[in-house]
């Protein structure tokens, strides 16, 4: 299974600490066509995007389109929308152990391939 790490602005600084072989990419540089071969993609941002947001928009529009599935992972605790979520999972409030669980994460998608 092949993953891919979609970051925050927010995050960029953070990110660094995660040491892993996945792909990272800036949600603002929106080209996401580089991860269309993904099957998994982990956004990973401060707190949880709001449904609204066109940033969500965008990457919920480009995972339906190329059949990716998508984690939300946000550092902080978050509110989250009643609206539905198109999420496999939705985590958040880890704050210092959050890139620990996304390293757990992406061990055990590698695993289960």
């Amino acid at each position: 299974m092949s993953i891919a790490v979609l970051i925050g602005k927010n995050v960029k600084g953070d990110i660094t600490k995660l040491k892993t072989n996945a792909p990272i990419l800036e949600i603002e540089k929106k080209d996401f066509s580089k991860f269309k071969t993904y099957s998994v993609l982990i956004l990973l941002t401060k707190k949880i995007l709001s449904r609204k947001n066109t940033d969500y928009k965008k990457v919920l529009l480009f995972t339906k389109k190329n059949n990716i599935k998508l984690i939300e992972v946000a550092f902080e605790k978050s509110n989250i929308s009643q609206e539905k979520s198109f999420s496999e999972a939705i985590i958040h409030g880890f704050e210092s152990n959050t890139l620990k669980v996304i390293k757990k994460i992406i061990r055990d998608l590698e695993i289960y391939k």
